[in-house]
Parts: C-alpha cells; structure tokens; sequence
C-alpha cells in the first residue's frame, strides 16, 4: 500500500488546483490567524503542512500522496491511484438519485479537500438540527481520513430519507466492537489526519465516532451500525434517523406499575396504553410540563389494561380536578426520571 507521506518526485507545483490551495490557506489564516506559516511561500507552505516533500538523499522535491489527494485534481490524482473515486448520491427511498455528483464529473476539482466541504454545505442546509450535521460530518470526515485510496469501489456517502451509508475501501485498524468507544487513534493516513487537523476538522484522539454515537443516542436515535465486508475490502458506517427501540426489562416494568400507583393512578400516563395491544406495544416519548421520558416495546401489558378499564370510568373526575391532576403527572414524572 501507498504511504501518504510518499514524495511524488515528478509531480510538482503545476499538478495541483491552485483555487484549492487558496481555500485551503484561507481557512487556515481564519483558524490560526497569528501563525507564522500565513506568511510563507507556496510551496514552504505546503511543506510545512505536509503536502509536499523533499528526498534528502537527491535533494529532489515533489507532492506528496496527501497532498495529491488533498490538492490536485481527478485526472491527475487516477495516474497514481487508478482506482480513486469519491461520490455523493441521494434519493427519495426508490432507485432514481435525486442527487449525485462524483469526483469523474469535470465539473470541479475532484480532490477530497473540496469533496469534504462540498458535503459539509449539503448537509448543514438539509439538516435543521445542527448536532446532528456535526455528527454527519464528523462519519464524513473520519471516512476520508481512514480510507484506503489503493482500494476498488470507491469513498461513497449515501442519503436515504431513513439513513445515510458511508462506505470506504480499507478495513478497521482496531476492532470492529470498540469503535464507537476507542480512545487510542490508529491512523491509515497520518499526513491527510495533519492537513485537516490543521484546520479544526479532526483530531488524534480516536473519540470522533464515540461522540456520535453518544449524540446519537441523546436524539434516541438507532446505534450507529458499522460492517466490515472482508471479501469487498470495504468498510460501511450507517447512521440511522429512526427512534431505536429496546425491550423492557420485569423490573422496568414493576416500576412503571408502581409509579401509576403511587401517583393515584394518573389517567393521562395510563391512556397511552389504552389502545394498544397486549404484546410487543410501543411506548413512544412525550413531553409534559418540561418533563420527558421515553419508553419502548412493553409486553404482556393485559394487567395494565385492567387498570385502563378502571381508570376510565373516573375521566370525569380527573377533568373537574385539574389542580389535582396535574400535581399528580409531576409526581408521576418525577419518578421516571428518577
């Protein structure tokens, strides 16, 4: 496998997009606007950061593979990596794309620089809810980063309206089950983790996809599932948009029961279930009065629905004495809390 730190001693200055490289330093001056590298040359700025090279034995300079990846061109970028290939695609659930663009279309670079912020901007517009771009970007970035660009198939995202598939060639350097709890970065590419650490898109820490499985879960959101298909030499990220659902264990539920009880058997909690069947019901969060908890898949609930039945036949009661009732949900709330 081609290192990234290799020096491409017969590529130089004029195999890269210069519009590129400017993105680049300008963000770079807006991250680090007092550092002294803003003040450099081109090509010492490039070599400072790590994108290009010098071979101290024969005093020859070139590009280095990050840097090519970084800041050349899709043309030029396949006469070394023949098998490099980068695309975006979305649909609406059927087989049409709604939207596609890959790094072959002619239309801009092709490098991974422009390809990461490219995605950034669809994501920060289609996603309203700014953790879960964060979290988006994070997978994106972290893709790029560990890919193996030696590899067949391609660095892939892929919207659905239920999920988004990240798909890269190169399998994990650590276990496929600490992955979303790893704190120790093993990396596949240290030059481009470099060229984009530089700019506050990632870090060495190993705790990236951590964190988006702990962001994942605050929105109660599916596991992040991750598959490692060792024949392809690929490994595939999906993040789900939809509610996780678990089972409830015996004693969740004795102390769902006793709650009812001791909030003298709360109609409004109660309800929820009225309507539900016996096995395998779903118990879907909701909010009230700024307290909120969410319950899932509680079976064998036909001693519950006695209690319905029952509780019922006081809604009158419990509409006359509002004052009452809604004490009663705080305490009720306040004990699933606890």
């Amino acid at each position: 496998m081609l290192q990234d730190n290799l020096i491409l001693e017969h590529y130089g200055l004029n195999e890269l997009n210069f519009d590129t490289i400017k993105s680049y330093r300008d963000r770079f001056a807006e991250v680090k606007p007092a550092h002294p590298w803003n003040a450099l040359e081109t090509k010492e700025f490039l070599y400072k950061v790590g994108a290009w090279g010098k071979v101290r034995d024969t005093h020859k300079e070139g590009v280095t593979l990050a840097g090519l990846l970084l800041f050349s061109e899709e043309r030029i970028i396949t006469e070394v990596l023949p098998q490099y290939f980068l695309e975006y695609r979305e649909s609406k659930g059927n087989e049409e794309w709604t939207e596609r663009f890959t790094s072959q279309d002619g239309t801009w670079s092709g490098n991974i620089f422009d390809f990461y912020f490219h995605i950034h901007e669809i994501v920060r517009n289609s996603e309203p809810q700014p953790s879960i771009a964060s979290s988006l970007t994070e997978v994106l970035i972290n893709m790029l980063i560990h890919a193996d660009y030696n590899g067949e198939g391609g660095v892939i995202l892929e919207k659905q309206p239920s999920h988004y598939v990240f798909s890269n060639p190169g399998l994990l350097l650590v276990p496929t089950d600490s992955v979303f709890s790893n704190t120790v970065s093993q990396l596949r590419n240290p030059n481009i983790v470099k060229l984009f650490s530089l700019l506050g898109l990632c870090e060495r820490s190993g705790s990236g996809l951590k964190k988006v499985k702990q962001n994942w879960s605050l929105h109660h959101y599916k596991t992040p599932a991750i598959d490692q298909d060792v024949s392809m030499h690929r490994t595939v990220v999906m993040l789900s948009l939809s509610t996780q659902e678990r089972q409830v264990s015996s004693s969740e539920k004795d102390t769902y029961n006793t709650s009812i009880d001791d909030s003298g058997n709360n109609f409004k909690d109660v309800e929820k279930y009225q309507n539900t069947p016996e096995n395998d019901v779903e118990i879907y969060s909701y909010n009230k009065n700024e307290y909120s908890y969410n319950k899932e898949l509680i079976e064998e609930l036909k001693s519950y629905n006695n209690d319905i039945n029952s509780l019922n036949k006081e809604d009158n009661y419990y509409n006359n004495e509002s004052d009452l009732y809604n004490n009663d949900v705080n305490s009720c709330n306040n004990n699933h809390n606890s």
